[in-house]
């Protein structure tokens, strides 16, 4: 051997094992690195999973209340049918009555801070008296009516 070699000897042994560390410190970080992709892949899936379920139960309770609503308009227009078709008649507290007990309207006890005191008969109204306002399901048919009449 000459001298050039046996002086590189030693360090050709000693980058030789700190590339061996490298090497196993690179398949140590790869492993880890794997675990951490398999984890989130998995997490990720419960999310979409979670996600389809809650856009699932949406779109049952739209249908639900679209079913609801459907039934509503279809018994005021078979209300307002049978009146029309028998010559009866009928007045606003007639179709204010029928409304309430629909769900399509509610009675509330009148506030002139909340309801204000500009519209006709508010002159003739007291705080506490009866006022009527469209309930969450009336205001969803009448809204539905508005769209799709467009």
């Amino acid at each position: 051997m000459s001298l050039v070699t046996d002086h590189l000897n030693p360090e050709l042994e000693n980058a030789r094992a700190e590339i061996m560390q490298l090497k196993a410190r690179m398949a140590y970080l790869t492993d880890i690195h794997n675990d951490h992709v398999r984890e989130i892949g998995n997490q990720s899936a419960m999310i979409r999973s979670l996600q389809h379920e809650l856009q699932d139960a949406r779109e049952s309770e739209l249908s639900v209340d679209g079913k609801a609503m459907v039934a509503k308009g279809a018994r005021v227009v078979a209300w307002l049918w049978d009146a029309w078709s028998s010559g009866g008649t009928m007045d606003g507290g007639d179709i204010q009555e029928f409304l309430v007990r629909e769900g399509l309207v509610k009675r509330v006890a009148y506030d002139p801070a909340i309801h204000g005191s500009d519209f006709e008969a508010s002159e003739f109204m007291e705080p506490g008296d009866d006022y009527y306002e469209a309930s969450d399901m009336g205001r969803a048919l009448l809204n539905a009516a508005r769209v799709r009449a467009v």
